[in-house]
C-alpha cells in the first residue's frame, strides 16, 4: 500500500492545482506500473477548514478541479491502451515525460510540469516533438490549435 500525501506539507502549494494535477498523475501512472501496490491519493475533495486548508481532486460541491479531470481521462486512457506494459516514464527535475500506449499501432507522450517548472523549460519539452503531432489537452482531451496559447497543465502528444 503506497499513499500519495496531498501537499499539505508545502504551504504554498496547497492551492497550486497545476502541482496537484502534477502529483496526482504521478501516482496514477505509479498505480498502473505497478500492480500489485494500492495507491490511495489523500485529499479527494478540499478541505477549506481546520489547521490545514488544501485544495485536491474535487471542489466542495463534488465538481472536478484539474486534477480531477486529468486523472480521470488519464485513467480512461490507460485502460483503453495496451496495460500496464505499455507505460514508461522518466522523471526530470521540470517536466515529467511519459509514453504511453493508446492504440495497437498509435503512441502518445504525456508531458507533465512538475513542481515550481519554468514555463521556458516545459514548452521547449512541449516543441521537442515533431511538428505532426497533435497537441491535446489532458483535462478536456481537447486538441490544442496551431496558434492557441500553450497552458501549464498536463497534455499528450499524439503522433
Amino acid at each position: 500500500m503506497f499513499n500519495v500525501a496531498s501537499l499539505t506539507a508545502l504551504p504554498d502549494r496547497r492551492f497550486d492545482d497545476v502541482a496537484i494535477a502534477a502529483r496526482s498523475v504521478e501516482a496514477t501512472l505509479l498505480a498502473a506500473t505497478s500492480p500489485r501496490l494500492t495507491v490511495f491519493i489523500d485529499t479527494l475533495v478540499d478541505v477549506h477548514r481546520g489547521y490545514t486548508p488544501r485544495s485536491a481532486l474535487y471542489d466542495g460541491r463534488y465538481n472536478p478541479r484539474l486534477a480531477g479531470k486529468v486523472v480521470a481521462n488519464l485513467q480512461a486512457i490507460l485502460r483503453a491502451g495496451a496495460g500496464a506494459a505499455s507505460v514508461r516514464y522518466n522523471h526530470g527535475d521540470e517536466v515529467l515525460a511519459c509514453e504511453l500506449g493508446i492504440e495497437k499501432d498509435q503512441r502518445a507522450r504525456l508531458i507533465v510540469p512538475c513542481a515550481e517548472v519554468a514555463r521556458e523549460a516545459f514548452l521547449g519539452r512541449m516543441g521537442e516533438t515533431s511538428s505532426q503531432a497533435k497537441r491535446v489537452r489532458l483535462s478536456t482531451l481537447t486538441e490544442c490549435g496551431v496558434g492557441e496559447e500553450i497552458l501549464l497543465e498536463p497534455y499528450l502528444l499524439v503522433d
